[in-house]
């Protein structure tokens, strides 16, 4: 009896392995890419995202080459991670739910590869779309500039601004910079 358990187990093992495989392999593609592959990757995700190739040049320009890179190895991988940990999730549940279907004289083991499949193939391209929709929709916020803090006695409100101005402190830089 339990060999033919952890042998049912092996078969339903067997899909998600094929699957992890090829994910991994994608995902390594992405994670050891040069500049040249990952543009050529994120250049396919755009396409399938229904994208034009020259706003992700527009893109690239934007950015730069060098946060260009960062940007869509960080943002692709994460993408990714986030799918996959879906992915098995929804593949736990999808375990579970054939194998009502023996009632129904069909065969759960066939049943999960055939649904399995299904789904990894839409997680595929969902992961393609979503990665070609987001890149280009990254936005860089320009560093804001940090208040300077005045080292010394604290002025007093109604004290000569340190400035120069020569008006109160309260009527030239309080608004600015004290509350």
């Amino acid at each position: 009896i339990n060999f033919d358990i952890r042998k049912n187990l092996l078969e339903y093992d067997e899909v998600m392995n094929k699957h992890r495989e090829f994910f991994y392999k994608m995902r390594r593609e992405i994670l050891l890419a040069d500049y040249d592959a990952l543009k050529r990757n994120l250049e396919e995700f755009v396409k399938e995202a229904g994208f034009n190739v020259e706003d992700l040049k527009r893109k690239e320009e934007e950015f730069g080459k060098e946060n260009f890179f960062k940007i869509g190895k960080y943002y692709s991988l994460s993408v990714f991670d986030s799918f996959w940990v879906d992915y098995l999730e929804t593949m736990e549940h999808l375990r579970d739910s054939v194998k009502l279907r023996a009632y129904g004289n069909l065969d759960p083991l066939v049943e999960y590869k055939r649904e399995g499949n299904f789904l990894f193939k839409k997680m595929i391209s969902e992961i393609k779309k979503t990665i070609g929709k987001g890149i280009l929709s990254i936005h860089i916020k320009p560093k804001r500039e940090e208040r300077v803090k005045i080292e010394g006695k604290k002025v007093g409100r109604n004290d000569p601004c340190p400035c120069g101005s020569g008006k109160k402190y309260k009527k030239c830089c309080w608004p600015k910079y004290g509350y």
